[in-house]
């Protein structure tokens, strides 16, 4: 399966839940920014959204629907599964390490830490995200042209 039918098959599970302008600014904008993998789309989070559907492009309800979906797809497909506690045969309850816990209630708590991300992962995203702020700086840049170019309009008035 390429890239870009992960990432519309995982649109397709919401897909009617959107209306169609919507359904195309989000498609449109994560090709854009090259996310179109289930595990690049889990590197997104609220921040990152924020910055690709700046000035009002997306109404809010499609916007929460897409940070529903994919905090949905994080939570899904877990990374790591969690380890079974191990147990002692012939040791007391009463036994604990130095620091008084257990070395079994040790490795659960380590079992249950979110996994870091990998920096090769972060390397991905980079990229589109660098392109993403270009973009940005492009529009930012186009506005005050056209801001300055108003005032001056408006001073010669």
């Amino acid at each position: 399966m390429s890239a870009s039918e992960d990432l519309a098959q995982w649109m397709s599970q919401f897909q009617s839940e959107l209306d169609e302008p919507s359904y195309q600014i989000i498609y449109g904008k994560l090709t854009d920014n090259h996310f179109k993998t289930r595990t690049q789309l889990k590197l997104i989070f609220a921040k990152e959204v924020d910055i690709m559907f700046s000035a009002g492009e997306l109404p809010l309800g499609a916007q929460a629907l897409l940070l529903y979906q994919l905090d949905k797809l994080r939570n899904a497909e877990s990374p790591l599964p969690l380890r079974r506690k191990r147990t002692r045969i012939n040791e007391s309850k009463n036994s604990k390490g130095i620091d008084g816990f257990d070395e079994c209630d040790a490795d659960e708590e380590n079992s249950l830490q979110p996994p870091t991300h990998t920096p090769t992962a972060c390397k991905a995203v980079l990229p589109a995200f660098d392109e993403q702020v270009n973009k940005l700086k492009e529009q930012l840049n186009r506005e005050r042209d056209e801001h300055r170019e108003i005032e001056i309009t408006i001073e010669s008035i």
